[in-house]
């Protein structure tokens, strides 16, 4: 079977800050974002381009984690093919407001390079996001064994944490 990937990726602020004077209510509109900040993912390995997708919904019990293994084979695709990423692209994370406390992902030995050192996590808050993208022909390299892990953690003691998580990248 064979599967392409098409789609956008985009992420916008917009916000209106008001403040009332004595006599008048002033009002700026925030907007940042907007039809610049986005990509539009054609099929393909290269620039701009992406073949493969792992989307899941996870649940993690008290105080625990897991590894996403990238390139070890330990992923699958929405219909159960196997998915070996050679690049990753973007990186789409969120925690269900239910949560409670925070999550976090990052590193760990053999992490992806996207994040710093085996101790550097992005902590992402109940009912938060956090969102990266890298659309170019590089992306960031992942290796098997060395450069193909994301760990992912739940910081909450008392109770299950769920999360949404998307990751896209490429075959080569």
């Amino acid at each position: 079977m064979a599967v392409t990937l098409t789609g956008d990726i985009g992420a916008q602020v917009s916000a209106q800050l008001t403040n009332t004077l004595e006599l008048s209510t002033g009002s700026i509109k925030l907007l940042a974002g907007a039809n610049t900040n986005s990509w539009t993912i054609a099929a393909g390995t290269g620039a701009n381009q992406a073949d493969l997708a792992f989307v899941d919904q996870r649940t993690l019990a008290a105080s625990t984690g897991e590894s996403l293994d990238l390139n070890g084979g330990g992923l699958t695709d929405p219909y159960g093919q196997t998915l070996v990423f050679a690049k990753l692209k973007a990186i789409y994370f969120s925690a269900a407001a239910a949560n409670g406390d925070t999550m976090s992902f990052g590193g760990v030995s053999n992490h992806v390079p996207v994040f710093g050192a085996v101790a550097d996590f992005i902590y992402v808050r109940a009912g938060g996001m956090f969102l990266w993208t890298a659309p170019d022909a590089t992306g960031i390299a992942v290796s098997a064994g060395t450069g193909d892990l994301i760990r992912v953690l739940n910081n909450n003691s008392g109770a299950a944490a769920t999360y949404d998580i998307i990751l896209i990248g490429t075959s080569a």
